[in-house]
């Protein structure tokens, strides 16, 4: 499994360890959408969707004080089909629309871990034109993965199929500024109106949840706020967290919606280190993590670029 940031690979180890869950809720179907932080390219249903499966997701990034913070946000295909007739998700059109405080700013198809999967097909993306929308702004896009080609997309799998940016309206503040991104059907691409559908068994059908599926992004100067250490998010910091940590690193069914929390050396990485540091912490006196640690808090030591927090934590809001 690749989460861009953080690099994660499938073995066998660590098979009988405890596990938490990271994401709640069943599909609502074969099809469904979402928004992430990440450029997700799982076999796992929901892994790193915001807010999954339905609900509407909220995050928050670090604003800089005295200019406008941009950020980058992705739209994910999530398919969870269980039949043996190698039924994949070939293709798609997204309608996103984009409202409150802030504007798009770029697209593509290409970044998104979907490109990889691009053989012999077609694309187009687009910022709308909102004197054609009715003054709304937004995003449209359309792709077919391959005309004569078999697809390769997995059926089970979450795949970031759209890379884009949005930036604050003006200078940041000192007050935090909020922008939603929702699958709305109907905006126009170049004059013709686009629906939020996917192509599956060669149909046209509308994902299950693309009536239900945002994402509010909260541009704050203070950023996510989590508890380092807290790899699995159940509120507590202790020998679960250092075997989640192992498991999201050996196992793909495991991933994490607080990178950041899984840093606990705050080198700006997730390794087997932080296992080590953190299980050194518990049984053998050494340091504790770095802040935010014991309570909730923003990142302020983490080496290089702070690893994402797309998901807050229970008690974070």
């Amino acid at each position: 499994m690749r989460l861009i940031g953080v690099t994660l690979f499938a073995a066998g180890a660590f098979a009988t360890c405890p596990s938490a869950t990271t994401h709640s809720g069943e599909p609502c179907g074969e099809a469904m959408l979402g928004f992430s932080l990440m450029n997700v390219d799982s076999r796992v249903p929901f892994a790193g969707i915001i807010g999954a499966p339905t609900g509407a997701g909220r995050t928050s990034v670090r604003a800089v004080e005295g200019i406008p913070t941009r950020s980058k946000v992705y739209a994910a295909v999530v398919s969870a089909i269980h039949t043996s007739d190698q039924a994949q998700i070939c293709g798609w059109t997204l309608s996103i629309v984009l409202e409150g405080d802030a504007v798009p700013t770029a697209v593509s198809f290409r970044e998104s871990a979907a490109g990889s999967y691009m053989e012999g097909g077609l694309e187009r993306n687009s910022i709308v034109d909102p004197a054609e929308n009715e003054g709304k702004q937004g995003f449209a896009s359309l792709a077919l993965l391959t005309i004569d080609n078999p697809c390769q997309l997995p059926q089970v799998a979450t795949t970031a199929v759209l890379t884009m940016e949005i930036e604050e309206r003006s200078p940041h503040s000192r007050n935090d500024t909020e922008a939603i991104l929702r699958f709305q059907d109907g905006l126009r691409m170049n004059g013709s109106p686009r629906n939020n559908e996917v192509v599956l068994r060669g149909e046209v059908v509308p994902p299950c949840n693309k009536d239900t599926a945002s994402l509010t992004v909260v541009f704050s100067l203070d950023g996510p706020r989590f508890v380092r250490g807290n790899a699995d998010g159940d509120g507590l910091v202790d020998v679960s967290d250092a075997l989640f940590i192992l498991r999201q690193l050996f196992e793909e069914s495991r991933t994490a919606t607080c990178p950041a929390a899984s840093d606990t050396n705050a080198d700006g990485l997730v390794d087997i280190s932080d296992a080590i540091y953190l299980l050194a912490h518990l049984f053998q006196g050494g340091p504790s993590p770095a802040a935010p640690f014991p309570d909730c808090g923003p990142d302020t030591v983490s080496a290089g670029e702070s690893l994402p927090c797309p998901e807050l934590p229970p008690g974070c809001g």
